[in-house]
């Protein structure tokens, strides 16, 4: 059950991220969640988000692979603005989407991974590579070097782990594949 809290208590990310804890496998913890993706999404420090995961995890309020998941969806979340800024990956968007455009998608559909032409397939895995980078330095600034080296290291157990924190945190009990960001 959430926690109460009188009008005169500002919530702050810890409090949502307990709230997130104690409504796991519900729709209001995915709301939840939803919200702070949002907010994250517009442009707040993901920062507070991290460390109020990291305190709910380090005092077992939240689960190891719960704590693992969100942090992957806050991040990739907060990556968003490090991918304007960056030097490459605007220019390789653009090349994609020339790519898309060359072979007749329209400007909202791009080719699922493996799919597509082989310069655009090129150019997506040194797209993927760059954000991993991009999103490996912020883990490490935020505290989370061992999720940076098993992103670079092990994508695939990187994503089973997310998975199994979705499954712990966000997942409803009829569902059997996770919806992963």
């Amino acid at each position: 059950m959430a926690r109460r809290r009188t009008t005169r208590d500002a919530v702050q990310p810890l409090d949502i991220v307990l709230d997130i804890a104690d409504l796991a496998g519900t729709e209001e913890a995915r709301r939840l969640a939803g919200a702070v993706r949002d907010h994250l999404r517009d442009g707040a420090d993901v920062a507070p988000w991290v460390r109020a995961v990291q305190l709910a995890r380090d005092v077992g309020a939240l689960g190891d692979d719960a704590a693992f998941y969100l942090i992957d969806v806050f991040t990739e979340e907060a990556a968003g603005d490090l991918i304007d800024a960056d030097a490459l990956l605007p220019v390789v968007s653009a090349m994609m989407e020339a790519a898309e455009a060359r072979e007749g998608l329209g400007p909202d559909e791009s080719f699922f991974v493996g799919e597509g032409p082989e310069d655009w397939d090129a150019l997506n895995r040194l797209w993927e590579r760059r954000f991993d980078t991009l999103r490996a330095a912020l883990f490490v600034r935020v505290g989370e070097a061992g999720m940076a080296l098993l992103l670079r290291r092990d994508p695939e157990h990187y994503m089973e782990r997310s998975r199994r924190g979705w499954r712990a945190i966000l997942a409803l009990t009829e569902e059997v594949e996770p919806l992963m960001p």
